[in-house]
């Protein structure tokens, strides 16, 4: 039986939410079943982030299988409270690099992975990398986005231009009214 820590800034949950009742079948679709193969160990904090720490170190001390986080708070307590056991984050992240939670996306090292909304050209790369391997061909790779978003303009166009220098392939960018 598998055990799985969850630790989060808010409430838990509840079945009646559709990112949890989507995140639970995926987990059934994939062969885990709770119950049967399946343990899920809530631990949820209702807005007291003092409470983190301790929530993390129930999680860590029961031995559970994985952490999986939602926050960068969280993801800092479960950091905080084992090397050991993997931590994966849900988007617990902004720049995952420069908060020390990761070396780096292509080498993460210690224990800690899952998803960033990073807007890096270390990112970009390690995505264009992923895609160049499973498409040997790729030569160029088109982008929408949101032609009235001026953060697109300031930080994910340059460094989505200089990953895709690195990864030498040509990058198109679309803005979102053109599709209209």
């Amino acid at each position: 039986m598998y055990r799985l820590g969850l630790l989060g800034a808010g409430n838990a949950p509840t079945s009646e939410n559709p990112l949890w009742a989507a995140f639970r079948r995926g987990l059934h679709e994939l062969g885990y079943v709770e119950g049967t193969n399946l343990l899920l160990e809530p631990r949820f904090a209702a807005d007291d982030l003092d409470r983190l720490p301790s929530l993390a170190g129930e999680l860590a001390a029961m031995n559970v299988d994985a952490i999986l986080v939602f926050g960068p708070t969280p993801m800092r307590a479960a950091q905080r409270a084992t090397r050991r056991i993997p931590v994966i984050m849900a988007a617990g992240s902004s720049d995952p690099i420069a908060e020390g939670y990761v070396a780096s996306f292509a080498r993460p090292g210690g224990n800690i992975t899952g998803l960033t909304y990073a807007v890096s050209s270390e990112r970009f790369q390690k995505q264009l990398e992923i895609l160049k391997e499973a498409l040997a061909s790729l030569s160029r790779v088109g982008a929408w986005w949101d032609g009235d978003a001026d953060v697109y303009r300031r930080s994910w166009a340059p460094a989505l231009d200089d990953a895709a220098r690195a990864a030498r392939v040509f990058t198109s960018r679309v803005p979102s009214w053109f599709a209209r």
